[in-house]
């Protein structure tokens, strides 16, 4: 493949109207929001020693690491960036190998979904999401309670839980899911690839959810 066609997958030229958006989870916050953790932890007077589950509502907390001890807030929050480098190396391999095409890929970084999921796609295009296709992780529910933001905001300061998004031709969905599973990345189909009549003038948009 030459450098042509590679700068095509990662540019969004390749994509097209209905092509799935498949979302890879993230490990944590990876560097987005931090700015605004480190007011809400000074305003709310947050001991980063507290164990994370007993910040939540009733307690429970889906984000331990499997220690014989819960996390704490400070560790939750220090959780180290996943890097998807290999992944997405595989996950390109698992597509082509089905004679599929891969659109077009998004890091989720500084600006949250609404930020960055546009870019995985050329500017003809837009990309519709739904936020109910995956888990938003604790921290996150926990930090926009703290901060008074609602979903939308949430998923424009974090991640929300996505930390790569791939384009892929439909039909390939569960492969791509598969593929990055078996990486040890979980994965979901989180939207996809619309034409700009369906959504005005703005190239995010989200399903009620």
């Amino acid at each position: 493949m030459g450098l042509v066609e590679r700068s095509a997958l990662i540019d969004g030229s390749a994509a097209q109207a209905g092509d799935a958006l498949v979302g890879l989870a993230s490990s944590g916050l990876h560097a987005n929001g931090y700015s605004l953790v480190r007011a809400l932890l000074e305003r709310e007077r947050l001991d980063l020693a507290t164990p994370f589950h007993e910040l939540l509502p009733g307690g429970a907390s889906r984000d331990g690491t499997g220690a014989s001890r819960e996390p704490t807030l400070g560790e939750i929050l220090l959780t180290p960036t996943r890097l998807y480098a290999r992944t997405v190396l595989e996950l390109r391999r698992a597509i082509e190998g089905l004679g599929a095409r891969l659109g077009g890929i998004a890091h989720i970084t500084g600006g949250g979904l609404p930020g960055n999921l546009p870019r995985a796609v050329h500017p003809g295009l837009a990309v519709e999401v739904d936020p109910a296709a995956w888990p938003e992780p604790d921290v996150v529910k926990l930090l926009g309670s703290l901060g008074g933001m609602d979903g939308p905001q949430r998923r424009a300061t974090f991640n929300a839980g996505i930390g790569m998004a791939v384009v892929v031709e439909r039909g390939a969905e569960l492969a791509t899911i598969e593929a990055a599973r078996e990486m040890g990345v979980e994965a979901w189909v989180i939207g996809r690839v619309v034409p700009p009549e369906q959504t005005g003038p703005e190239r995010y948009v989200e399903l009620p959810r």
